[in-house]
């Protein structure tokens, strides 16, 4: 069992407080609001809710990361012996890869949706209109001496 060091404990409850705090203002806001009369009620922006949660979870990560790799690393140790376990973890870090690898490509195309969007927004014309407008025409020269 690992003892929390005074810092880890402070970071934990205090992200455990915005954490509260935050999911109290989304159970009246859009709990209790379209509840009572009907719509939404916004006590805090969107912006300011979606910050305060982030900033909680990440203050209860830091105050329980270490005991969350030490009790993590003591099962593995624990549990390794057994070939139904070794199956299940190999398989969640397949499943857990494959996500990534997912995810990682629909990034990626969003991306380059978003990158061609903006090449082909520009308005050059019809090809006519590009071959008139080019100041030497390549097929109205003579071709050069294949000997020279």
């Amino acid at each position: 069992m690992h003892r929390l060091k005074r810092r880890q404990r402070f970071y934990n409850a205090l992200g455990q407080i915005i954490l509260l705090f935050a999911g109290l203002v989304a159970l009246i806001g859009y709990g209790l609001g379209p509840l009572l009369t009907g719509k939404q009620w916004q006590l805090a922006s969107l912006g300011v809710h979606l910050a305060s949660t982030i900033t909680g979870l990440l203050l209860v990560w830091l105050g329980l990361k270490q005991a969350i790799f030490q009790g993590v690393q003591s099962m593995d140790t624990y549990m390794e012996k057994y070939w139904p376990y070794r199956l299940l973890r190999w398989s969640l870090f397949k499943f857990i890869g494959l996500i990534t690898f997912l995810f990682s490509v629909v990034l990626l195309s969003i991306i380059d949706e978003e990158v061609d969007d903006i090449e082909s927004s520009c308005d050059e014309g019809t090809v006519d209109e590009i071959w008139k407008a080019h100041p030497q025409h390549y097929y109205d020269k003579e071709p050069p001496n294949p000997l020279s």
